[in-house]
């Protein structure tokens, strides 16, 4: 790149939006144990790091409650420096903040639900809130040091319309996100509560200072099923609500015209790509413009409130704060419509009735229809209650003005509190709007809305991805020979996983993800299509089939699970929480483009919660934490893929160079070697100077799966490290450490497993021939690993023999080597990328934590021949999605490694730790940036280390969403 491009960076924090239940009556004891248990947690995180003073921890891990008018009843905020906390210790398990189930204490059960984000901070504008890290924005909001400043909250999900998204990405988000800061500074200027305010200031930047006790804005993004989280401060609902409107009414050309002035180079990068949004639209009738296309396919909204205002205790010294509070929210509000649902226990309707209505007075009780016994709370001011014939299933009086709902909602609590009410309810749900006869637009909006459809959709591009199923058994297609051939209950998993896979697809939400497995879910047909017309055991079918049918499960739980779907439930995957939509959007994307070129074409990345990393040939399966921490997809992605090149019946032939058929001669080369050893007539044992003269047996060593670890090694070698020696070595420690086969559980301790040691060490000799036993010790020095000198000079010995050049096995190894050298060679020009320009770019990117964006391959994808085939253009774009992705992976881990150097030690240490509380680094076990942890993970000690590996990592994860986004409608339509 040689023009510095305005981009996107990722801050080295975040925060924390977690959503949950809490039981009636047990409200404000309920959030106490929330608030001590995030407490703790930051006093367990700040314990080990006593030694770096240097990093102010004051605002983080400091929870903010807000009461919400939604299934879920509070909101918690807090600023975070890693994924770990919403990860593993925000949830429904930990009995140190719900109670103990043992011994029935365990009130407090409830619904949760993590919404993980990432702050975006832009460049190359005048607008400082671009300028702000996560911890300053929350500082200005909800962390103020004003108690109550902003005593209002509204939480909004915002889907980016996948019309414009497929092919944009990261641009088209960074655009939306500029917009939203330039729309909410004209609201600062115009919205009229606002005006009434600063009416008297007279001095812009003190006019907009004094704006902004009234309205503030938080952006994140999100790597759910909505692309970003926007939350908003105001003491008014009125100005929230109207510039939530705003936004939903907002157009591309809306967006042109807002930002053009500030923001063109943002604008110009969006516009290079070709009017895609009209190629999406050929096969459509409409007339289409792509200015009039709706910026978003979904909103959604909840409305809350500072929860400390809802305490109700006379005798706190707060109490006139609380007050101050109240009377600073926006008494010229219109009215508040609020809706109280109560789901009762069968038998306890009447009770719980009774108790409401003798304790709050001036409201009214009605039964409705739901989950039965279900009753409505509403005010009884304006109304007379109604009979339950005449309550429809939303309910909305309007009763009260925002001041007021807090005193009310007091009054609920206190009732709850006071009557048991957690006795008789199972759950609640409240809903809050506010009745506008006039919606406030900055005067750039006010213009008449066209007469169109402007949510474009992808009729031609379902068309291409879905498959009709015909319920016929005489039909002569696959339908109709599976209903014929196969078990009624696997022909009933199957007709079920592409039904739902076409309702994906017909998701205007969740198209983009669901179009990403379209070519798993052909080749899954087309090769079940296969099968019947072959004579075949039905054994066979039925594994394939439902071996198939089990990966499309799991793919489409990654999707589906924490999606708008399911946007009142909590979360209810086993495997991970919160949404990771964009997450394995990015890494599933990074897989298809590399077995587009080495390995099967639809094979696909999904989250599941094994502990290794590890892929057949239609899947690889990653676990969520690698999701956050991507050093080990990035370390193993290419051995994984080079694994399937082989079976044990059938050998690759490659267009470039014929590929080694190893495989049978291997087998019987293994058989005899062993023979040989048996009978004598090679060294069985090799003296080994470690053990004082004794032999170590080497047989062990050698078995059929090393042939495949070998030759996927090579791969790896070539491919991710670029025949970069010390990054190989360094990475591939790292992730023995963190792999689970490397340890053994001893007398109630975790020691190594020094037989797989010792396989892995031969296998790295085999890799590096030449390698020098002094670089292998200064990686594997561990006193517990028990690694010398003699054995390395041992296994050399072994090595040597076996590879000698009259060996089958030696042959094959010479083979196999040049063959991926050759290949090698074919993508990438020299031996080594390290002087690459475009590499070094990237680094920068990454060092930075920016997102590395797609433009210059872009083009090459957009401006391929109109006479070349489709298949060829695909292949042609699969060639550039390769070449990028291998070189950001590389970029990666050269970043990684050249940070955690520092100056003295580069070998990063390893750590046990003993329970799930973070251990303290003493000097005891050396200095380093970095530790991988035997159980898995890493463990940053300096907390400015962690914030710069906290971008790299997502500097990585958006650069390969960013590719992938882009280029997904070139390589998944015709």
């Amino acid at each position: 790149m040689t023009k510095k491009e305005p981009c996107c960076k990722l801050d080295n924090n975040s925060v924390f939006l977690g959503l949950t239940s809490f039981p009636e009556g047990e409200e404000v004891p309920f959030v106490g144990q929330l608030t001590s248990f995030i407490e703790k947690y930051k006093d367990g995180w700040l314990k080990p790091r006593e030694k770096h003073p240097i990093f102010k921890y004051d605002n983080f891990y400091i929870p903010k409650i807000y009461y919400l008018f939604s299934k879920f009843d509070i909101a918690v905020l807090s600023v975070i420096d890693s994924f770990k906390f919403p990860s593993l210790s925000f949830g429904s398990h930990d009995t140190r903040w719900i109670g103990d189930v043992k011994n029935n204490t365990n009130k407090n059960d409830f619904s949760h639900q993590v919404i993980l984000s990432h702050t975006p901070v832009f460049d190359n504008t005048t607008n400082t809130n671009f300028h702000s890290t996560s911890e300053k924005l929350a500082k200005e909001t909800f962390l103020r040091k004003t108690p109550f400043s902003f005593p209002l909250i509204s939480i909004t999900q915002l889907k980016l319309n996948n019309a414009i998204l497929i092919g944009t990405g990261t641009d088209y988000t960074r655009c939306v996100i500029k917009l939203i800061m330039e729309l909410f500074e004209l609201f600062l200027i115009e919205h009229p509560l606002i005006k009434d305010k600063t009416k008297d200031i007279n001095a812009e930047e003190e006019k907009r200072k004094e704006a902004k006790k009234y309205f503030d804005i938080l952006i994140l993004g999100s790597y759910s099923w909505h692309e970003i989280t926007l939350l908003l401060f105001s003491t008014s609902y009125k100005i929230m609500l109207d510039f939530i409107i705003s936004l939903r009414e907002l157009d591309y050309g809306d967006m042109v015209e807002i930002i053009q002035s500030r923001h063109s180079e943002d604008l110009n990068k969006l516009n290079e790509n070709p009017k895609l949004v009209e190629k999406l639209c050929e096969n459509t009738e409409k007339e289409f413009k792509i200015e009039a296309t709706h910026l978003f396919t979904s909103l959604v909204s909840s409305f809350g409130i500072d929860f400390d205002l809802l305490k109700n205790d006379e005798k706190s010294s707060m109490n006139e704060e609380i007050q101050d509070a109240i009377n600073s929210i926006e008494t010229k509000d219109t009215c508040i419509n609020l809706l109280k649902r109560f789901s009762i226990k069968p038998g306890h309707t009447e009770h719980c009735a009774n108790s409401i209505n003798s304790d709050i007075e001036g409201f009214r009780v009605s039964v409705c229809s739901g989950r039965g016994g279900d009753l409505l709370l509403t005010h009884d001011s304006d109304k007379n209650g109604y009979d339950a014939s005449e309550i429809p299933n939303h309910l909305e009086l309007a009763f009260m003005s925002s001041a007021d709902i807090v005193t009310h909602e007091k009054e609920i609590l206190e009732a709850g509190k006071s009557r048991h009410m957690n006795e008789d309810v199972t759950s609640t749900y409240t809903m809050l709007s506010v009745n506008n006869d006039v919606v406030f637009k900055p005067k750039i909006l006010k213009k008449d809305p066209p007469i169109r459809d402007g949510h474009v959709f992808f009729e031609n591009l379902i068309q291409d991805h879905a498959y009709i199923i015909h319920f016929d058994r005489d039909s002569k297609d696959l339908v109709g020979k599976l209903l014929k051939y196969v078990p009624k209950v696997t022909v009933n998993r199957m007709l079920n996983a592409i039904s739902k896979f076409n309702q994906g697809l017909k998701d205007r939400i969740l198209f983009g993800s669901f179009s990403e497995i379209s070519d798993f879910m052909h080749n899954f047909i087309n090769k079940t299509a296969g099968y019947m017309d072959r004579d075949i055991s039905m054994v066979d079918i039925d594994r394939y089939i439902n071996s198939s049918v089990d990966a499309f499960e799991t793919v489409w739980k990654n999707r589906y699970y924490s999606s708008w779907n399911m946007n009142d439930l909590s979360d209810s995957s086993i495997e991970f929480k919160g949404g990771i939509h964009l997450l394995i959007s990015a890494l599933s994307g990074a897989y298809k483009a590399i077995t587009s070129v080495l390995g099967e074409k639809s094979a696909i990345a999904l989250v599941t919660g094994y502990t290794r990393m590890f892929s057949d040939q239609k899947t690889v399966h990653i676990n969520y934490f690698d999701l956050f921490q991507p050093e080990i997809f990035a370390t193993k992605v290419t051995h994984e893929v080079a694994e399937h090149f082989l079976s044990s019946t059938t050998y690759r032939k490659d267009k470039i160079v014929k590929m080694p058929r190893i495989i049978p001669e291997l087998i019987k080369w293994n058989r005899n070697s062993h023979e040989m050893i048996r009978k004598g007539m090679l060294n069985k044992k090799i003296k080994d100077p470690s053990y004082n003269g004794k032999k170590t047996n080497m047989r062990n060593l050698i078995n059929i799966h090393y042939f495949r670890e070998i030759f996927a090694d090579m791969f790896s070698y070539n491919f991710t490290f670029h025949n970069d020696e010390n990054l190989f070595l360094y990475w591939y420690r790292n992730v023995y450490i963190m792999d689970s086969a490397s340890w053994r559980k001893t007398k109630n301790k975790i020691v190594a497993d020094k037989d797989y040691l010792m396989c892995f060490i031969f296998r790295l000799l085999s890799i590096r021939r030449d390698i020098s036993p002094e670089k292998i010790l200064r990686y594997w020095n561990e006193p517990e690993w028990d690694m010398d000198e003699g054995k390395i000079i041992a296994m050399k010995k072994y090595i040597d023999i076996i590879y000698g050049s009259g060996s089958i096995f030696g042959k094959w190894y010479r083979e196999a080597e040049e063959y991926v050298k050759t290949l090698y060679r074919t993508y990438f020009e020299t031996g080594n990328t390290n002087g690459d320009d475009e590499v070094k770019e990237m680094m920068k990117h990454m060092n930075e934590g920016e997102v590395y964006p797609f433009d210059i391959q872009m083009k090459s994808f957009i401006n391929n021949p109109i006479s070349k085939s489709f298949d060829e253009k695909k292949e042609e774009n699969a060639r550039i999605m390769f070449i990028h992705t291998l070189k950001l992976l590389y970029s990666y881990l050269s970043t990684i490694k050249q940070n955690s150097e520092d100056g003295v030690n580069d070998i990063n240490k390893v750590i046990l730790r003993q329970n799930d509380e973070n251990i303290p680094i003493d000097d005891s076990l050396g200095r380093t940036k970095i530790y991988y942890d035997r159980r898995g993970g890493t463990y940053i000690p300096d907390p400015i280390d962690m914030g710069k590996y906290l971008q790299h990592r997502l500097s990585l994860i958006m650069s390969l969403y960013d590719m992938h986004t882009k280029s997904k409608y070139y390589l998944t339509s015709k």
